[in-house]
């Protein structure tokens, strides 16, 4: 057994080393009189999981173990508009904002992101979440990244959402759209770049990037596949804040 008094001036001494002291990662080796502390540095330690975040990335659908860790509620509006104004079918519509999200990898932040639905198409229905996926009206998700990410990384997780969120026989017969849907993200993204999704009534979903058109594809299985994402059961921010703007109760 460590005496208390020891483990106190080891852990003062890894400290003032600059050093982070973790019990839980703390090595020890030969005998407890010739132990040696392997110290570990934060700054190397922090730099290492940052460059491991892209193949945490590359995970993001949550096990239900971990789920409530990995997010987190967006407080501030000020990066998305409360209300948008399309064209849509020769007529302008209204979408309004129904809450916003944040998704988060343990302690990285990978993007913002905002809900629309046009205004007075939610149907009653016993939940919130399941009218959101029925709404007849358009709807958007509007997302700001919070990092820089390679195109491939982005198309790894998107991929893994719509496998996990869709049967095999459903995945299977979107695949050339999903193909399409995945050429398109061809673009990294820096810090502060957008990336926006609409799907519209007839089951068109169309993609945009910094504001310009990248992709339309009609295939509204594929469309709510996507949707689910965020609003369904195993969904990978907290989907409470996407409607906390709505008066329906989730």
């Amino acid at each position: 057994m460590i005496h208390a008094r020891r483990s106190r001036a080891v852990r003062r001494a890894c400290l003032q080393a600059g050093g982070l002291y973790c019990p839980a990662v703390i090595l020890w080796s030969g005998s407890l009189h010739e132990s040696r502390l392997l110290k570990i540095n934060f700054m190397s330690w922090q730099k290492t999981l940052i460059q491991l975040a892209p193949v945490i990335l590359a995970m993001m659908v949550p096990s239900s173990a971990c789920a409530d860790d990995s997010r987190q509620q967006a407080n501030d509006d000020s990066a998305f508009s409360q209300s948008l104004r399309i064209e849509y079918d020769h007529r302008p519509r209204t979408l309004l904002l129904t809450g916003q999200a944040v998704r988060k990898i343990l302690f990285m932040e990978i993007y913002t992101m905002a809900h629309y639905l046009e205004a007075d198409t939610l149907e009653a229905g016993e939940s919130v979440y399941q009218a959101m996926l029925e709404s007849p009206g358009v709807k958007q998700v509007t997302m700001i990244f919070s990092r820089a990410l390679r195109a491939d990384q982005i198309q790894k997780s998107l991929l893994s959402g719509i496998k996990s969120n869709s049967s095999n026989e459903s995945y299977q017969q979107m695949q050339p759209d999903i193909r399409a849907f995945m050429d398109a993200i061809g673009d990294d993204v820096d810090q502060g770049d957008e990336f926006g999704l609409r799907w519209y009534p007839d089951g068109t979903m169309e993609a945009f990037f910094q504001g310009d058109s990248i992709i339309s594809i009609k295939n509204n299985e594929l469309a709510k596949t996507m949707w689910t994402m965020w609003f369904g059961e195993r969904a990978v921010v907290d989907r409470k804040t996407l409607v906390d703007r709505l008066v329906t109760n989730p």
